[in-house]
């Protein structure tokens, strides 16, 4: 079939954005006319497949498109538990950090008194 014999007939369907953007890039990548001939070029390779075979990869891409949904949820959830470690950690650093300081402060006073002491009782 000749790309470019004259239509007769008008097929019209909604796109999202994405996959307009996709569209007129492939168009232009290729160097042909416009959106409408890539869509053509589209639907006769779907066409061309056997009925069968359309119902595979449909059904197959929305197993993938399920899968790709369920490692999204689980890496969120992942991204959340590591944000909840991390601030765990930055709190135990912080109160280790305290703790440090009140040991050494209580060490410096110790030595103190200790000095204190040796030198009274000389």
């Amino acid at each position: 079939m000749n790309i470019f014999q004259r239509k007769s007939r008008l097929v019209s369907f909604r796109v999202s954005e994405k996959e307009y953007e996709s569209l007129r890039r492939t168009a232009a990548v290729h160097g042909v006319r416009g959106i409408s001939d890539i869509a053509r070029f589209a639907v006769r390779k779907v066409l061309a497949v056997p009925l069968p075979e359309q119902e595979y990869w449909a059904t197959e891409d929305w197993h993938v498109e399920e899968s790709v949904a369920k490692l999204s949820q689980n890496l969120e959830q992942l991204t959340h538990r590591m944000d909840q470690l991390v601030q765990r950690l930055e709190l135990i650093k912080d109160s280790s950090g305290f703790q440090q300081e009140t040991t050494d402060a209580s060490l410096v006073s110790l030595e103190a008194r200790r000095a204190s002491a040796s030198g009274t009782s000389k």
